[in-house]
């Protein structure tokens, strides 16, 4: 691989790091407002939001050419993420960081 290549594969890798950290600080609050609005999530859903984070994540960087699939994963991550703001001190993803409390709950 030749330098230029490899800048240019730097380049396409920051871009769309910065495009996930971006609507991951849109969406994630919006996951924690939903939360407030119900009974947090169990374990279970936990398992099966990082069973998706776990086989699908690269889709999330790389979009996939099956519809939806990238969607899926992406909710998944933002979901998780916003219910693990209302644990003590928050959650931090790269360099963002989301914390939540349930007194604050919606009605």
């Amino acid at each position: 691989m030749t330098r230029e290549e490899i800048t240019a594969n730097y380049a396409i890798e920051a871009s769309a790091t910065n495009l996930l950290y971006t609507a991951l600080s849109a969406a994630v609050p919006l996951w924690i407002l939903q939360a407030k609005k119900r009974p947090p999530a169990t374990t279970a859903r936990l398992g099966e939001l990082a069973q998706i984070i776990a086989e699908k994540g690269d889709v999330i960087l790389y979009p996939s050419e099956k519809a939806g699939e990238t969607a899926k994963a992406f909710n998944a991550l933002a979901e998780a993420l916003g219910e693990l703001a209302f644990v003590d001190g928050g959650v931090d993803f790269g360099p963002l960081h989301f914390e939540a409390k349930r007194s604050l709950r919606l009605t």
